[in-house]
């Protein structure tokens, strides 16, 4: 995907709000790598599992806590000779007991959650490491008494020698000949031995070995001689302490080694599925929905928003919480558009004043694209359809280069010879102000070509302009198409809203009246409008007008169009109701009269012209007793069941 469109169309800042949904620092720096695709296989299954993940947290929570990201901690074991620390091990344990704990939540769901399944069955479960970290350290990151029966030995040793050693330096302290030389009466402890401090000027009067001196130089910390054989014991045992305890570091982290392909892909899974997670809070908090997609080049979005609008208005910062939607914000703070391209039309020209939400529009398109193939949902309503473009291209804003010396037109042209050297089919072009930056005339020429060949190249295109030509050139061709964004002539603002089919005017004159242009010189500008560019202006405007009032009619008609759909509905329920019952009433009665017939009636011929309304008669083929209603010709005659008329032939009836 073209890196420069990615940054014209912000898609950065898109990745920068999905990584604060995520739950750890895996899924964070995931969200922050991901791309557009152009597999539709594969954004499919992205769609998907953003889809059933909101689905399935609509009832419950999915258990993300305790994921760290130990990839350092495995990087730096891929060494043979390199020992995790405890606190390392601690954050492996988490992770991997987050993991089990992940996989059979996943797992377990079965049919109806196929894609999240299918994630759960990649994640390992590594219960023999977790089991061997969870013996061998406590939660404060220190190696347990009982790892081994070895090193609960050796502690036990080291508690009875440390008592021994201060009962016999407490007894020392107390002595007579001691107790005038000591600076503290307090038994402390310097590199693994036990001693006491002595003022500085009476060190030649304790035995002792001088172990460390206090920061002033006063006093200086002493093991006296009668403990120093008792220390050296000491001394030996928490050397082997230390050695057992990185002899049980080293085993768990051997385990971890023997295992770290296995755990990295784990990890990954992991990531992947707390970047579902983030995808999915990003979701319901800016209420998006899965669009469908297609490779056929098509787009129909219904009142799409741009999410970066909706986040500059205040979308998204007030809550994170799954569910939990920002009812204080007004929906129609950012106004939705519908818009379409690709199947009655490949090439959309957008026309209207500045700051009517042309280049709004323009984005709004480009940066959907692009989170839909990214695998995001977006903020359209449902059924809107995205096509997966092999590229996006676009040229929008003032891309004016100081370094390189170009104007506005020569910066906008270079990147247009760009885009037109790599455009092919299943390429979508999005062009702001074509044309402008050179003498009209010129532009509008130029423009032109730039759509044909747009167009020949079967890429779909949508561009803004001011330019009437492109304006008659796209009226003019079927597979080309106007917009425009609607101004609203009473209050002189723009409405954002974007209509298919009418080319706009850019009411230069009305917006600087509006802006405060002295009387005059507006009288003059008026003036100097060409009658037949007025007489156009003023028939765009009208335009612009009927077709919002029938945009608006088509709404209501939809409207009443859905509610009939409704009313027939119920009608046919009930009316298939009704012949349910009928048909039920129906046979009810031919048993009953099968068996009143058997015991009351014998059949007895019939003579046509005796009939008259009101004889009993018996259908043979129905096997049903009625009443002659009328004659219908010599041979027909109208016969009255209980529950319905009949026409049948006379030599079908018999008497009774």
């Amino acid at each position: 995907m073209d890196q420069r469109t990615l940054d014209v169309l912000e898609f950065h800042r898109i990745k920068e709000i999905l990584s604060t949904y995520a739950s750890s620092s895996l899924g964070k720096s995931l969200a922050l790598l991901i791309q557009p695709s152009t597999d539709i296989h594969q954004i499919e299954i992205w769609q998907r599992q953003v889809t059933e993940l909101k689905r399935l947290m609509g009832d419950r929570a999915i258990p993300l806590g305790g994921i760290r990201d130990i990839r350092p901690h495995l990087e730096s074991i891929k060494d043979p000779v390199a020992v995790m620390g405890c606190e390392a091990l601690l954050n492996v344990h988490s992770t991997l007991q987050a993991a089990r704990i992940i996989k059979g939540y996943l797992s377990d769901l079965g049919d109806n959650y196929p894609n999240l399944s299918s994630l759960g069955n990649k994640i390992s479960v590594f219960k023999d490491i977790e089991d061997i970290i969870y013996a061998s350290i406590d939660l404060q990151g220190v190696i347990k008494d009982n790892a081994t029966p070895k090193l609960h030995g050796i502690r036990r040793e080291i508690e009875v020698k440390r008592a021994r050693i201060k009962s016999k330096l407490h007894s020392l302290m107390r002595s007579s000949h001691l107790s005038q030389y000591l600076q503290d009466s307090t038994v402390t402890i310097r590199n693994d031995r036990s001693v006491i401090l002595i003022k500085a000027r009476f060190r030649d009067k304790v035995p002792g070995i001088v172990r460390d001196q206090s920061d002033s130089g006063e006093s200086v910390f002493i093991e006296p001689e009668a403990i120093t054989g008792a220390g050296d014991e000491l001394h030996q045992l928490i050397q082997e302490e230390k050695q057992e305890m990185f002899r049980i570091l080293q085993e768990i982290t051997s385990k971890i080694r023997n295992k770290l392909d296995d755990i990295l892909k784990t990890l990954k899974m992991l990531s992947i599925v707390d970047l579902i997670f983030a995808k999915v809070c990003f979701s319901r908090d800016f209420n998006m929905t899965k669009p469908t997609l297609n490779q056929d080049s098509v787009i129909d979005i219904k009142k799409a928003r741009h999410p970066l609008l909706m986040f500059e208005r205040g979308w998204g910062r007030h809550s994170v919480e799954i569910g939990k939607q920002n009812k204080e914000l007004d929906p129609n703070s950012v106004v939705p558009i519908d818009i379409r391209l690709g199947e009655d039309f490949d090439t959309l020209i957008i026309t209207g004043p500045n700051t009517g939400g042309k280049t709004v529009s323009l984005k709004t398109v480009g940066i959907l694209s692009l989170m839909a193939q990214a695998g995001l949902h977006i903020p359209v309503s449902p059924g809107s359809r995205v096509a997966v473009f092999r590229d996006v291209f676009a040229d929008i804003g003032d891309e004016q280069s100081i370094q390189q010396n170009l104007s506005t037109f020569s910066a906008h042209l270079t990147q247009i010879v760009r885009i037109l050297r790599n455009v092919d089919h299943q390429i979508l072009v999005l062009l702001d102000e074509l044309g402008t930056g050179t003498d009209p005339q010129e532009g509008a020429a130029l423009g032109i070509a730039i759509i044909e060949f747009l167009h020949e190249k079967d890429a779909r295109t949508i561009a803004t302009t001011h330019l009437s030509a492109l304006k008659t050139y796209a009226h003019a061709h079927p597979r080309i198409e106007n917009a425009s964004v609607e101004f609203d002539m009473e209050t002189l603002q723009p409405t954002y809203r974007l209509f298919i089919g009418t080319f706009g005017s850019s009411n230069a004159l009305a917006i600087a009246s509006r802006l405060g242009l002295p009387d005059r010189v507006f009288s003059k500008a008026t003036e100097l409008l060409q009658r037949e560019d007025a007489r156009v202006e003023d028939l765009i405007n009208a335009l612009q007008q009927v077709k919002a009032k029938l945009e608006n009619e088509r709404a209501e008609t939809s409207i009443a169009k859905e509610e009939s759909l409704k009313m027939k509905n119920h009608y046919e329920i009930m009316i298939q109701s009704l012949k349910e019952r009928e048909e039920k009433l129906a046979s009810s009665v031919a048993v009953e009269v099968e068996e009143q017939h058997e015991e009351k009636f014998e059949p007895i011929p019939i003579i046509f012209e005796s009939l008259k309304q009101g004889d009993t008669v018996r259908i043979r083929s129905l096997n049903k007793i009625g009443q002659v209603v009328r004659k219908v010709s010599e041979k027909k005659i109208i016969i009255r069941t209980d529950v319905m008329k009949v026409e049948v032939r006379s030599e079908d009836l018999e008497g009774v």
